[in-house]
């Protein structure tokens, strides 16, 4: 009887023998493979951020003098067509449901303003990028049934709303219309002047104010 108990107590149970390969399963990446030190992989982790920025950075470089080789400096001839709101807003959203990422739509297009794209024309197509990228939302709300569904298409719903609202805020009120490309061609001749302009603004869109709105929020 001991001799069974002992056995018993020593082989291995079924949730036993599953840990070993989930654990192995669960390895997040590839860098967490190599047979280096923690500070090491972070580092590497950090070069390979720095240098996927370069890359987009490139990429949005090539983009512009493509566009410019390709419309021989006649872009704001052959995108007249955009100019009607209606059609740039059709643009950007066709071009982000097709494409299921409104930061590939958004980089295109600066890459296009750069090779000679109209400002103008470029907003449209960036307001209709924003109301395209709800189109994901709403399809992953489609991947669940029931009151999940429910759930998740009231949210895409809110999502999509939202978006439209701000975009018939701007286009539907007319002495509203101008500022988005005036203010646009400010910030962006900011920009050209000092590259310090930049990283103030980006700073205080995406640091200061959502720090400060959260402060308030806790506060209040």
């Amino acid at each position: 009887m001991s001799g069974s108990g002992s056995t018993l107590a020593q082989r291995p149970t079924e949730k036993d023998a599953q840990s070993g390969p989930e654990k192995d399963e669960q390895t997040p990446n590839i860098l967490a493979r190599l047979p280096v030190s923690e500070r090491t992989r972070n580092v590497l982790e950090w070069f390979l951020v720095t240098f996927g920025i370069y890359v987009l950075i490139t990429a949005v470089g090539w983009i512009g003098d493509g566009f410019s080789a390709a419309t021989g400096g006649r872009a704001e001839e052959l995108f007249s067509v955009a100019e009607n709101p209606f059609v740039g807003l059709a643009i950007g959203i066709l071009a982000t449901v097709l494409t299921q990422s409104s930061s590939t739509t958004a980089s295109i297009v600066v890459g296009m303003v750069a090779g000679g794209l109209p400002l103008g024309t470029a907003i449209l197509i960036l307001m209709g990028a924003n109301i395209g990228t709800t189109m994901t939302a709403i399809i992953a709300a489609f991947g669940f049934s029931g009151i999940e569904r429910t759930a998740g298409m009231t949210a895409a719903t809110v999502h999509l709303l939202y978006n439209v609202f701000a975009m018939a805020v701007i286009m539907g009120i007319l002495f509203l219309r101008p500022i988005p490309v005036k203010a646009a061609a400010w910030l962006g001749n900011l920009g050209a002047e000092n590259t310090l302009y930049v990283v103030i603004w980006v700073l205080g869109v995406f640091v200061a104010i959502p720090g400060v709105m959260i402060l308030l929020t806790s506060v209040f």
